[in-house]
Parts: C-alpha cells; sequence; structure tokens
C-alpha cells in the first residue's frame, strides 16, 4: 500500500487538489509544458492533511499530524544540468528556506527528482551518504550533499546495498542514473527500513503508461499497476489497530461514517467491470465526504466543550487563547 507519494514533471498547471482514484492528489504547476510537482496521499490519511504550502512549480510541501507525531512532506524538483546557475540557486534557496522553517521536534521527509549523482560511495560525505549509491558524483550531487549536510540530513536511498536496477532511476539507451533521492532526518534514521526503486520494466508488464483509452482510464491502469508493483516488492501495511479508538472527539456517529467509507473503499479497490467501477467511486466519493463532515464536526464540538470547561475553571488566559486560536486555524486549513 503507497500512503504517500512525491511526483514530479507533472506539468499540470494551477495549484489545485484533485480525488484520484483513492488518493487525494495536491499539486502546484505554473506550465503545461514543464515542471510541476505533487504529493498523493491515500485516502486513510486526507484527513490527518493540516496544512499544503504551494512554493512553486518546482516544490511544495504538506504537513500532517498523525498520532502524536508530526510529518512534513517536500516534493522537490531540481533544474537540470544546463539551466541557468541563477535558477539553480534560486531552487536550493528556495528549499533551504523551507527546510529551515521546519522545527526539529517535527518529522521530516524530502522525496525529489534532483537530477544530480551522488556517486557509488561516500567519499568526505560519510556523515550523509551510506556508501551504497550509483555511478559517479557530479556538482548537482554535490549540492545535494551539501544540503543535507547542513540540515543534519540523510539519503536514504544509499544506505541499504541494492543491485543496480534497484538503485537506478533513471534508464535509457544509452545511460543509467540515480538522480530521485528520499532524505530524512539523521535521528529518524531508524524509521526506513527499506529504499528501493521498482524498476520500470516490472510496471511496463503489468501494463503500466498504455496510451490507449482516455485519461482517467490511463491513470486509473497506471495506479494499479503501481499499488501492484509496490504491494509485491514493499508489502502491505495494516496501519494502526483500532484507529482513533479513543479519540475523545470519537463517537457512535463518526464510527459509523468511517467504516461506511472503509467499506466502500474496499468495494471501489474490488471492480468488476467499467460500470461497477464508476459506481463504486462515486459511492466511495459520498461516503469519504460525509465521514469528513462528521469528523470535523465532533472535534468542532469537542474543542469548543473543551474550552468552555477551562474557562469555567478560570482558564482563560493567553495559553488556552493561543491553543484555541491554533487549533481553528489548523482546522481551516484541514478543511480546506
Amino acid at each position: 500500500m503507497i500512503n504517500i507519494a512525491c511526483v514530479q514533471e507533472t506539468k499540470w498547471v494551477g495549484p489545485k487538489a484533485e480525488e484520484v482514484d483513492g488518493y487525494k492528489l495536491w499539486f502546484s504547476g505554473k506550465s503545461g509544458d514543464r515542471n510541476g510537482v505533487g504529493i498523493l496521499v491515500d485516502s486513510e490519511l486526507t484527513d490527518q492533511v493540516v496544512e499544503v504550502r504551494r512554493v512553486n512549480d518546482r516544490m511544495m510541501t504538506i504537513k500532517l499530524v498523525v498520532g502524536r507525531f508530526t510529518l512534513n512532506i517536500i516534493s522537490a524538483y531540481a533544474p537540470q544540468v544546463g539551466l541557468d546557475e541563477e535558477v539553480k540557486r534560486n531552487f536550493w534557496k528556495d528549499l533551504d528556506e523551507v527546510v529551515r522553517g521546519i522545527p526539529l521536534t517535527e518529522k521530516l521527509f524530502v522525496g525529489g527528482d534532483f537530477n544530480g549523482h551522488i556517486g557509488s560511495y561516500s567519499r568526505g560525505y560519510d556523515d550523509v551518504h551510506g556508501g551504497f549509491g550509483f555511478g559517479d558524483r557530479n556538482g548537482g550531487g554535490v549540492s545535494l550533499l551539501d544540503f543535507a549536510r547542513a540540515f543534519g540530513l540523510v539519503v536514504a536511498n544509499s544506505s541499504f546495498p541494492k543491485k543496480e536496477k534497484h538503485l537506478v532511476t533513471f534508464r535509457s539507451s544509452v545511460a543509467a542514473t540515480q538522480i530521485d533521492f528520499l532524505l530524512l532526518r539523521k535521528d529518524d534514521k531508524g524509521l526506513c527500513k527499506n529504499c528501493k526503486v521498482i524498476p520500470r520494466e516490472k510496471l511496463m508488464s503489468l501494463g503500466a503508461w498504455e496510451s490507449r483509452g482516455d485519461a482517467s482510464s490511463i491513470w486509473d491502469r497506471t495506479s494499479s499497476c503501481i499499488r501492484e508493483a509496490a504491494r509485491e516488492v514493499l508489502g502491505v501495511s495494516r496501519g494502526r489497530r483500532g484507529g482513533h479508538r479513543g479519540d475523545w472527539w470519537w463517537n457512535g456517529e463518526v464510527q459509523g461514517k468511517v467504516e461506511a467509507k472503509k467499506q466502500a473503499y474496499a468495494k471501489l479497490v474490488d471492480n468488476k467491470d467499467d460500470e461497477e467501477k464508476r459506481t463504486n467511486k462515486e459511492n466511495y466519493k459520498m461516503a469519504r465526504k460525509e465521514a469528513k463532515l462528521v469528523v470535523s464536526a465532533a472535534k468542532t464540538v469537542a474543542f469548543e466543550l473543551l474550552y468552555a470547561e477551562l474557562e469555567d475553571r478560570g482558564g482563560d488566559n493567553k495559553l488556552f487563547r493561543l491553543a484555541k486560536a491554533r487549533e481553528r486555524k489548523e482546522r481551516q486549513a484541514w478543511s480546506g
């Protein structure tokens, strides 16, 4: 199960969000023929997204609150070799500002096409390069490693010994390169149990990127192939047992709507034909919308009761006012 995916070179225009086959896609782009980035989040996590920030057509970030952790996901697309040096400097400046603004107490994951080669060996970057890369290092790779060092990050791709086919992220008839990387904080390195490339040939054998049919059918076919490949290579995560049960805003109505959403999603991924798929997709969208509204309403009531109780106890001080303002802001961001 792919829970979150960072995508680049989307070439979709505008700062928008779309529901895509059981996922929500946030994207940012200025032109239909170049650049563009996006982040896909599966339906089980979209309710946890509290902030979306679109920096430009090469960078965007989302923030999620999952249990007691705050996660920041950055999707980045570095300028290609040969572009103006000013464009490259602006990219690294923007990425620097984004990461600098994320508290050290929050989790950070950067997934991007960095158009640089970090090389097979660490050679002077033992603190950020795990020693299991590919190819020869170039200027773009040095920039990435310097950035990782400056912010105490590690390149997850280089942390595991892999066959060449599980390191190479782009292959053509004349070259094979590793230009896509996942970075996370050194303190969180233990959270990354594996990092490998799913070979393009694997996806092609499943029918991914076939051009027949309309855009919707192409996406449905491609996303199904990616999920199948991910399930085979990465395994399946079943999530936390009990979900939100025990949270103080959880009630019977919320439980019923969430369960209905899960059942609708189960039917969606088990389609038998196109007509059934269209019907199940509409049913899922409706169930998800209803669940989101009920969760939002339950949280609103729960917070209002909490603040009323605090005020009755003489707790109407600056701390509680700040907490109330922050909660309202996050709720507005979440609902948007």
